[in-house]
């Protein structure tokens, strides 16, 4: 009895790790990268990454646009998180521009799409 509870518990492990991995058709968004790494604030900066119409691939056109617009939005910043204004919104790059509200320094960017946030990219605000 005791090998088949071993069994048991070593798959529900699994599974669970699998689920916080973000395996599964609910991952959301992931930032790759952000160029430029530093730039002052009124600047549009290019986000780039994957899953930024969603998780549908039928969301995303022949261009790479979303052929609807997900429910999301760009913030920077950690701890005082400030809303970036989008220029433009694709299926693997977002750009915006750095708001003038934010604070220099080392922050982060993240992108939020249908109420799933990406990791925190790092930024640098001159």
């Amino acid at each position: 009895m005791v090998p088949v509870m071993r069994v048991f518990f070593t798959s529900l492990a699994a599974a669970v790790v699998a689920l916080a991995a973000g395996c599964g058709d609910s991952a959301g968004p992931t930032v790759d990268q952000v160029v430029p790494t530093a730039a002052a604030r009124g600047t549009e900066i290019q986000i780039l990454g994957e899953r930024f119409c969603g998780d549908a691939a039928a969301n995303v056109d022949e261009a790479g646009g979303c052929v609807t617009p997900p429910a999301g939005f760009v913030t920077l910043g950690a701890n005082d998180m400030v809303r970036a204004s989008v220029r433009s919104w694709k299926a693997a790059e977002v750009r915006v521009v750095i708001p003038q509200s934010i604070a220099t320094g080392s922050t982060v960017v993240i992108v939020t799409v249908d109420g799933a946030s990406s990791n925190a990219a790092p930024f640098e605000v001159l």
